[in-house]
């Protein structure tokens, strides 16, 4: 299954990143796309990913829609990492995720899962073009950052551990 995360430096992506890739194995082609907008610039440093044949490191931010609209035709399941509370609050990642999942749809991506704060998650499953299910991965309450970590890697198929 190909998959697409969007962020990867935040309190959930960092932890989750690495597990995901402890995961999955080395030689799998392009398994994990991640559209990263700090492309190892800035406090970040270079993704824990460099150089990972299973990773492909895409430059760029939720908001370009061309962009993730191409991204969307390659991927099965989508891990948007929108953490921010600040921005949940004032609904300021509200057109980055709207640009994200109306992609899905349109792209016939099925499985979407939206981390929303540093603890809350909620997977969507998108059914003829509007949201069929929305589960929440806490149960409506909030995760530790491992909890976290481990309930996204249930949702991707995989589990802690090398591969």
């Amino acid at each position: 299954m190909r998959l697409l995360v969007t962020g990867r430096a935040g309190f959930t992506g960092s932890p989750f990143l690495r597990a995901l890739l402890s995961a999955t194995p080395v030689s799998a082609p392009r398994a994990v796309t991640v559209l990263d907008p700090s492309a190892g610039r800035g406090p970040a440093g270079p993704p824990p990913f460099a150089g990972r044949a299973c990773v492909d490191h895409v430059p760029g931010d939720v908001h370009d829609r061309p962009l993730v609209q191409e991204l969307m035709r390659h991927h099965e399941l989508v891990v948007h990492l929108a953490e921010e509370p600040e921005a949940a609050r004032t609904g300021s990642d509200l057109p980055g995720t709207r640009t994200l999942l109306r992609s899905a749809v349109h792209a016939g991506v099925t499985r979407f899962v939206y981390v929303y704060d540093h603890y809350r998650a909620l997977r969507l499953t998108l059914d003829g073009g509007a949201a069929g299910q929305v589960h929440d991965l806490g149960d409506g309450a909030e995760l530790s950052a491992a909890e976290l970590t481990g309930r996204l890697l249930t949702e991707c198929g995989r589990s802690g551990g090398a591969r």
